[in-house]
């Protein structure tokens, strides 16, 4: 099991460099779920996980999870 939720997180012991890494992480879990041809339709800081020591982020809770229906549902911009 992972350590933190993000949201526990958010109103504990936040710091800026941290900030960055876990999120940078969850772009690319995004980037890479796009990549399959899905879309997470509840992603939020409740469904972002991560354990600190070593940092490794993950994004849980799938079941609103659908295929992509169109080009752009998956546009990101940043």
């Amino acid at each position: 099991m992972f350590e933190h939720s993000f949201t526990e997180y958010l109103k504990t012991f936040r710091k800026p460099w941290f900030d960055r890494r876990v999120i940078k992480q969850v772009i690319r879990g995004v980037k890479e779920l796009h990549a399959m041809g899905f879309v997470h339709h509840s992603l939020s800081y409740d469904h972002i996980v991560f354990d600190a020591h070593p940092l490794i982020t993950k994004i849980i809770d799938f079941k609103s999870v659908r295929p992509v229906e169109s080009k752009d549902e998956i546009e990101f911009e940043g």
